[in-house]
């Protein structure tokens, strides 16, 4: 499932807004904000989840760029893998692609998992394939509520808007494919992932 991917947003000064990692505030004029829509609220831009929680609320004005990595279903996708042009390839967008996973990085993955990102975020946080984090769950026996992806790398295509374009928004933007959205969901959701609400209360049970 597509949901909630990461998004970098360049500011006109430095704002104060909360580490995607840690949840600690800092101040920046470029922060990653993790969301799966985005929409114009009166004067503010406001980022949601895939369930309409508000995640971050921003002045309009203080945007100069949001950028993020787009995925739409007929994204190409490398899937020729004895040979060094696959790995290169494949490395070019996912640089820790093959590398040993560290125990820091599996409780990054584990907290992540259990907070409801979608396999396309774990993959962009962590620089590894869709399927390598899907690997990396089942061997850690946290795939609940996931759904095995394609074999191989999408290749994303990057999405710019500028500060006009951000201005003149006039319905929310899905931040994984591009499009418009009359309302929410998007077609490219999916739904085959446990709600947020629900991952927890699995986590919880289980601890």
């Amino acid at each position: 499932m597509i949901c909630e991917t990461r998004v970098s947003v360049a500011f006109k000064q430095p704002v104060r807004l909360p580490d995607i990692h840690d949840g600690q505030l800092f101040l920046s004029d470029k922060h990653w904000i993790v969301a799966a829509y985005c929409e114009r609220v009166d004067d503010e831009t406001v980022f949601l989840s895939y369930d309409g929680e508000v995640l971050v609320r921003i002045p309009t004005d203080l945007i100069e760029t949001i950028k993020f990595q787009s995925l739409p279903k007929n994204s190409a996708i490398v899937t020729t893998k004895n040979n060094r042009d696959y790995r290169n390839t494949v490395r070019a967008v996912k640089k820790a692609q093959w590398s040993r996973w560290s125990v820091d990085e599996d409780i990054e993955l584990i907290m992540r998992a259990q907070r409801g990102y979608s396999i396309q975020t774990l993959s962009l946080l962590h620089n590894r394939s869709e399927w390598a984090i899907w690997s990396r769950l089942v061997y850690l026996g946290k795939e609940q509520g996931y759904e095995a992806p394609e074999r191989g790398v999408k290749l994303p295509q990057e999405i710019e808007l500028n500060d006009h374009q951000v201005r003149n928004l006039d319905n929310p933007i899905c931040l994984n494919c591009g499009f418009n959205l009359e309302s929410p969901p998007c077609d490219c959701w999916g739904k085959s992932h446990f709600g947020r609400n629900e991952k927890l209360k699995r986590f919880q049970n289980d601890n």
